[in-house]
């Protein structure tokens, strides 16, 4: 090869083969933006027929829940680890499995877009959200779980329509049919205020599926995650100054929760009483700590070796 052709592939425009490779490769790593590229194309030319209209559907409702359910698993260690893929079909009868590591939720589709919504993310929910877990929750706590996920979902996307929907024709019944679920709807909602509802309650119940793996569930397992989401509940719905307990000691669940005081408090007398909170905890046997604070500032402030966890309240 001669000098000047070396120098035209280096100098001139890029052959539209290698263009279209680089291209594919990092779709090939950002699978969210390809979504977001191929919603724009259905959008775009949805109005051929009905079978791209749905496409498109589909497609706005993935991008949704994907974009945000991948920075709340996250912040929860793993609560929510599937994609979520939506296949339209005829059958009357919605099914939800894993696949590729993708939730694909199968269901036929609905002229109205926010049922749509709700029916194909409640749908993955059953499947996606804790899947190593949910077994060991009582029923109404699984329920209260998927509805409170659901509003994340919707809120963060910013489907407040869609909320009002599932609000009217979803919760309401759920909530006539088993009113022990809306006490602890209630109870995450306060949880999600306090920024603990993923850094804590899914964080743990998370771990919880894999100290438990491959055990049948049973009453006491139900019992213990019960008394957690309680446990939880408190801490988030304390008032200032109120004394709550602070550390769970379940035969499966053991954490303790560490409260740090204002800034100006912590100026006068240092974050040793806090430290000194922390490692008491270790030594009582809670498998995490986690540091409760009012900013992230001042938790982190906090660099013992003890600890495992932190969250900004």
């Amino acid at each position: 090869m001669n000098e000047s052709l070396i120098m035209d592939l280096l100098t001139g425009p890029l052959p539209a083969g290698v263009i279209a490779g680089l291209v594919i490769f990092y779709l090939a790593f950002n699978p969210h933006k390809a979504e977001r590229i191929a919603l724009w194309f259905f959008r775009a030319f949805s109005w051929c027929c009905r079978k791209w209209r749905f496409s498109r559907t589909a497609m706005e409702i993935q991008a949704a829940v994907n974009t945000v359910g991948q920075a709340i698993d996250m912040e929860s260690g793993g609560a929510l680890p599937h994609a979520m893929k939506i296949e339209w079909v005829k059958e009357k009868d919605p099914t939800a499995f894993v696949r590729d590591d993708c939730v694909v939720v199968r269901l036929r589709a609905d002229t109205n877009d926010d049922a749509s919504f709700v029916n194909s993310t409640m749908l993955y929910l059953s499947r996606g959200l804790l899947p190593e877990s949910r077994i060991y929750s009582p029923p109404e706590v699984v329920q209260a779980l998927d509805f409170t996920m659901f509003r994340k979902l919707a809120v963060q996307s910013q489907r407040h329509q869609t909320l009002n929907y599932f609000f009217e024709n979803v919760y309401k019944q759920a909530v006539y049919a088993a009113p022990q679920v809306e006490p602890y709807m209630s109870s995450f909602q306060s949880m999600d205020d306090a920024g603990i509802f993923t850094r804590l309650l899914l964080r743990e119940l998370s771990d919880l599926g894999t100290v438990l793996r491959l055990r049948a569930p049973d009453q006491l397992i139900r019992d213990e995650v019960a008394g957690f989401a309680h446990f939880v509940a408190t801490i988030a719905e304390k008032e200032p100054g109120e004394d709550v307990e602070l550390t769970f000691d379940g035969k499966n669940i053991r954490t303790g929760v560490v409260l740090v005081a204002r800034e100006e408090v912590i100026s006068d007398y240092g974050t040793s009483p806090h430290e000194s909170r922390l490692s008491e905890k270790v030594a009582r046997g809670s498998r995490s700590v986690y540091i409760c604070s009012i900013g992230d500032r001042l938790a982190q402030r906090f660099r013992s070796p003890s600890l495992l966890r932190s969250t900004a309240w």
